[in-house]
C-alpha cells in the first residue's frame, strides 16, 4: 500500500492549501482499487460523527472583537470519503438542531461501509461525485446570500476534515476552512430604520478566484474564473436605528505560492444598497482604496497575512451606514481615508485654506443632491448641479494649491469668472486633475509661468478645458504662459484636453502658448485648441521666446493625435509655429493645424516662422499637415508654410497654402490631402504602433476645406484600408 501524509488545518504552504493537525501528521492507507475492495456489495450500517468547525482565526487589531463565527445550518449535509476504499457517503445534520441555538459543533448521522483502522476525509458541503478523485473541482460564488441576522454558513464555505474509524466509531471531526472569511458589522447611525438590499466589495482588477482545483493529497493545484466583486445579498433585512448587523461573505484564497492576485496598488471599493425610507440609494462605504489603508479605519488588517485573504482566517470589516450626507459649516467632508468631499462655494475655498496640510489626499466636486443636509443652510453657496456651474462671480481671489500628489475629481463641473492671483489654479501637479473646465479665467498677475489649471504639471492632465480666457502676459523671458498649463514634465501626460475661444497678448520676453507654454520629456495627446488668437508686442529681445498655437517649446517631448486652430501675429523675435514654435529632440506625429502666421517684425534679428513648426533644432515631425496661410514682412525671417527652420527629420508633411514654397513639405490640393489619409497613418503607426488615433476624411462641408483630414480614435487598424478612404488606390 501507498501510504499518503496530509498536514491538516487550512492554510497555505508554498503553492497549495494543506491540512495540518496542531502537534502531529496524520498518516493515510490509500488503496489501489480493485474488486476485492468494493464496498458496494456490503451491508451499510447507521453511524454518528460529532463535526466541529475550526474557527478562522482572527486577523485584526487588538481592540476588535472577534465578532465573525462559523456555526452549522438546518439541513447542512457533509460527505465523508473511506480513503481506503475511494467510497464517499452523506451525512445529515441532525433533526434535532435548532439554528436558533446555533453552534460550530453538531451530531451528523448516516450510513457508510467502514473496517476497523479506515482512514477518513471528510468534506462540506456534499459531493455528488461517486469516486473520490472527482471531488477536487471547487467552485465558489461570487454571490452570496444571508436572510436573517446571523451569518449563514450555506454553501459559500469549503471545509475539510479528517479522521478514523476504528472499534466500531468515527472519530470525532473538526473541519478547516478551505476559505477566507470577510465580517461585515455594519451599524445604522442615520435617523431611521434602513433596509438592506446587497453589500458589494468590488476590485479594480480581478481578483477573487471562482475556482480552484484540488488533487487528492489536498494540494491546490490551480485557479481560475477570476472576478472583481464579492456581493452579500442581504435579504432586505430592516437594520434599525442604532443597530448593528453582522454580515459575512467567503472568498477563495489569493494567494498561491508566489502568486499575489493583490497587489499594493489594488483599489477595493465597499458599497451597501439601502431603502431609507423614501427612496432606494446606493451609501459608498469606502471607494478606491487599498488593503494597506483600510487597517487604521475599518479596523481591517491583512498585514500579517501580506495583505492577501489567506484560508482558514478571519478578516473584519466595521462601518457606520449613514443614509444622509450631512455637510458642516465649512462646506467640505474629510472622510476616514483624509480625503476631501467638497459641495459648495464656502467648502472650495476652505479646502484652499487647508490643502497643504494633506497633499496626498484625493479631492473631488461632489454632484450629488439626493439627501444633502447643510447644517449652515447656504443655498447661496450651492453648486449648481443642474447645470454642473460652478460661479465665482463676487467671490475672492484664489491663491493656488502649492501642489497635490492624489486626484482632483472635477465631475465635470464648470468653473466660472474664477480671480486666479498668479501661477495657477493648482501650482504643481504630481497627481491627477481630471473631468475639469474653467470658463473666464482671469489671472491678476500674469508676469511669470502660469497656466489656468496648473502652473507645473509632473502627473495626469485629462479631460480639463478652458474656454473664453482673455489675458496680457508680461514675463520675462525665462517664463512660459500656457492658457491650461504653464509647463508639463518628465513622463506627465496632457489628455483630452483643450483650449477655445481665447487670446493671449505677450508684453515681453515670455514664450506662450495656446494650450502648454512648455512641454518638457512628456506627453500631449488627444489634445486641441480652437479659435485661439496669440499676438506679441513690438519689442527687440535678446533671449529668443517661442510662441505656437498648441505648445511653446517642444523639449525631448511628444505631441500626438493634436491640433490647433490659431491667429498668430508677431511682432518681436522668436520661434513662432501654428502648432509649436520649437523642436528640441522632440516628436510630433498625426497632427494638424489651420488658421494663419504672421511674421511683422522689421529689425534685423533672425527668427523662424511657419504655419506648423517654427523650428527644429532637432526631431521629427511625421504624418502631419497645415492649411495656414503664411505671411513675413522680415528678409531675415526664416520663414515657411510647413517649417521654418529644419535640422530634425520631416516625413509626410504636407501644406495647401499657395503664399510660401517649403522645401521639407509636399504641396497637395485639399482633395489631394483627403485622399492621403492611409499613407500618412501608415507612417505615424511605423513610429508609434499604439499611437490609437489616425486621420480620416472630413465629410462636413463646413470645415473640410481649412480640416480636410480629422482625428479620430481607432482601433490599431490603418483607417482607410479597404474603404471609401483609401487614398492611395481605392476601394480594394
Amino acid at each position: 500500500m501507498k501510504r499518503l501524509r496530509l498536514l491538516i488545518n487550512v492554510g497555505l504552504l508554498g503553492g497549495m492549501i494543506a491540512v495540518t493537525s496542531c502537534s502531529e501528521d496524520v498518516i493515510i492507507n490509500q488503496g489501489i482499487g480493485g474488486e476485492n475492495l468494493s464496498p458496494d456489495n456490503k451491508e451499510l450500517s447507521e453511524y454518528n460523527v460529532i463535526a466541529s468547525i475550526k474557527q478562522p482565526e482572527l486577523i485584526s487589531r487588538a481592540n476588535i472583537q472577534a465578532d465573525g463565527k462559523y456555526v452549522w445550518n438546518t439541513g447542512d449535509v457533509i460527505t465523508l470519503w473511506n480513503r481506503n476504499f475511494g467510497k464517499g457517503y452523506d451525512f445529515t445534520i441532525t433533526s434535532s438542531y435548532n439554528d436558533a441555538e446555533a453552534s460550530s459543533s453538531a451530531d451528523f448521522t448516516g450510513k457508510a461501509y467502514f473496517e476497523n483502522a479506515n482512514k477518513i476525509v471528510a468534506l462540506y458541503p456534499k459531493m455528488e461525485s461517486v469516486k473520490f478523485n472527482d471531488w477536487g473541482t471547487i467552485s465558489l460564488p461570487t454571490l452570496h446570500t444571508q436572510t436573517t441576522g446571523n451569518a449563514e454558513l450555506g454553501a459559500s464555505t469549503y471545509m475539510i476534515a479528517t479522521g478514523k474509524f476504528s472499534e466500531g466509531k468515527i472519530s470525532d471531526m473538526e473541519f478547516s476552512p478551505l476559505t477566507a472569511l470577510i465580517n461585515f458589522n455594519m451599524t445604522n447611525v442615520s435617523d431611521r430604520t434602513l433596509k438592506l438590499y446587497e453589500l458589494t466589495l468590488e476590485a479594480d482588477k480581478e481578483v477573487f478566484p471562482t475556482e480552484i482545483k484540488v488533487n487528492e493529497s489536498t494540494d491546490v493545484t490551480s485557479y481560475s474564473g477570476l472576478s472583481k466583486t464579492l456581493t452579500l445579498n442581504l435579504g432586505e433585512q430592516e437594520l434599525a436605528s442604532q443597530a448593528t448587523l453582522k454580515g459575512a461573505v467567503n472568498t477563495l484564497p489569493t494567494a498561491y505560492g508566489d502568486t499575489r492576485l493583490i497587489s499594493d496598488n489594488t483599489n477595493f471599493s465597499l458599497s451597501v444598497k439601502v431603502w431609507n425610507g423614501t427612496s432606494e440609494q446606493i451609501i459608498k462605504v469606502f471607494n478606491n482604496v487599498t488593503i494597506d489603508e483600510l487597517n487604521e479605519v475599518l479596523g481591517f488588517d491583512a498585514s500579517t497575512t501580506a495583505n492577501q485573504f489567506k484560508a482558514g482566517c478571519q478578516y473584519n470589516m466595521n462601518f457606520d451606514l449613514e443614509y444622509r450626507t450631512i455637510v458642516p459649516a465649512e462646506g467640505y467632508i474629510v472622510d476616514d481615508f483624509g480625503n476631501y468631499h467638497i459641495y459648495n462655494i464656502t467648502g472650495l475655498y476652505e479646502w484652499n485654506k487647508i490643502a497643504g496640510d494633506n497633499p496626498q489626499a484625493n479631492v473631488t466636486l461632489e454632484t450629488t443632491t439626493e439627501n444633502i443636509v447643510f447644517t449652515d443652510n447656504a443655498a447661496d453657496k450651492k453648486f449648481d448641479i443642474e447645470n454642473k456651474e460652478i460661479n465665482l462671480s463676487g467671490q475672492g481671489e484664489w491663491s493656488p494649491i502649492s501642489i497635490i500628489y492624489g486626484t482632483f475629481e472635477g465631475n465635470g463641473f464648470t468653473i466660472k469668472d474664477i480671480t486666479i492671483s498668479e501661477k495657477g489654479f493648482i501650482e504643481n501637479n504630481s497627481g491627477t486633475i481630471q473631468n475639469l473646465k474653467f470658463d473666464n479665467p482671469k489671472i491678476t498677475n500674469l508676469n511669470q509661468s502660469t497656466g489656468t489649471v496648473v502652473m507645473t504639471n509632473s502627473g495626469t492632465l485629462t479631460n480639463c478645458h478652458v474656454s473664453n480666457a482673455t489675458w496680457t502676459a508680461t514675463g520675462s523671458s525665462t517664463s512660459y504662459i500656457g492658457i491650461l498649463a504653464a509647463e508639463i514634465g518628465n513622463k506627465a501626460i496632457t489628455q483630452d484636453c483643450s483650449v477655445t475661444n481665447s487670446s493671449i497678448t505677450s508684453n515681453n520676453a515670455a514664450s506662450v502658448a495656446g494650450l502648454i507654454g512648455k512641454n518638457a520629456q512628456g506627453t500631449v495627446i488627444n489634445s486641441f485648441v480652437n479659435d485661439v488668437t496669440i499676438n506679441t508686442g513690438t519689442q527687440n529681445i535678446i533671449n529668443t521666446p517661442d510662441f505656437g498655437g498648441l505648445v511653446g517649446y517642444l523639449d525631448r517631448g511628444f505631441i500626438k493625435a493634436c491640433y490647433a486652430i490659431t491667429d498668430i501675429t508677431v511682432h518681436t523675435p522668436g520661434n513662432t509655429g501654428g502648432l509649436t514654435g520649437r523642436v528640441n529632440g522632440g516628436t510630433v506625429l498625426a497632427s494638424y493645424t489651420s488658421g494663419s502666421v504672421t511674421c511683422d517684425y522689421n529689425n534685423g534679428t533672425w527668427q523662424s516662422t511657419a504655419g506648423f513648426i517654427g523650428k527644429i533644432a532637432s526631431g521629427k515631425a511625421i504624418g502631419c499637415y497645415t492649411t495656414a496661410n503664411v505671411t513675413k514682412s522680415n528678409s531675415k525671417t526664416n520663414t515657411a508654410i510647413f517649417c521654418g527652420t529644419n535640422s530634425g527629420e520631416i516625413k509626410e508633411a504636407y501644406y495647401t497654402a499657395e503664399t510660401i514654397k517649403d522645401e521639407d513639405a509636399h504641396k497637395v490640393s485639399t482633395s489631394e490631402l483627403a485622399n492621403n489619409a492611409r499613407t500618412i497613418n501608415i507612417a505615424v503607426k511605423g513610429v508609434d504602433a499604439k499611437i490609437g488615433y489616425g486621420f480620416f476624411k472630413n465629410e462636413d462641408s463646413s470645415t473640410n476645406t481649412t480640416q480636410p483630414l480629422i482625428l479620430k480614435a481607432f482601433d490599431g487598424n490603418i483607417p482607410g484600408f479597404g474603404g471609401s478612404d483609401f487614398g492611395d488606390g481605392g476601394d480594394i
